[in-house]
């Protein structure tokens, strides 16, 4: 019997809050990620969030439909919440004060570790397709442990 992957259960260590800091070794993880600047609050970023979440919605249909065919242990999961890299740019840092406009992220999805890294440019492909988003803005990473 498949069951669904749920990353609130099964990655608590990674994922739930703590009552105390504590150092946490990440292993090896991808993301779908698009890179921006500027106003979190502008309508750059907003496009941004409008692309990545029908994104990974895409891919988890995508995924769905190629666990119905395949020998996996989940036919199905819980996509991963919205994390970002956030920084300022060079004529930010520059500055005496914060400018949000000032602002570089990478805002990212993790993609599950068991959902195969070639279900990610034709899930992509089918959200542009249907959605008229640009995909293109779409990276995929891979951070090491």
């Amino acid at each position: 019997m498949k069951m669904k992957y749920e990353w609130r259960k099964q990655e608590k260590t990674t994922y739930a809050t703590k009552k105390q800091p504590q150092l946490l070794t990440i292993p090896a993880q991808t993301f779908m990620s698009i890179h921006g600047t500027g106003n979190p609050n502008g309508p750059e970023f907003q496009t941004h969030l409008q692309t990545l979440y029908p994104a990974a919605y895409g891919l988890k249909h995508a995924y769905k439909q190629y666990a119905q065919t395949q020998a996996c242990e989940f036919d199905d999961y819980v996509v991963f919440p919205l994390e970002g890299v956030w920084s300022l740019t060079t004529k930010g840092q520059q500055f005496d004060h914060l400018d949000k406009d000032e602002f570089s992220y990478d805002i990212m999805i993790r993609v599950p570790d068991f959902v195969p890294t070639e279900l990610i440019a034709p899930a992509l492909a089918a959200v542009k397709a249907k959605k008229q988003l640009p995909t293109e803005q779409i990276n995929v990473q891979q951070f090491d442990a």
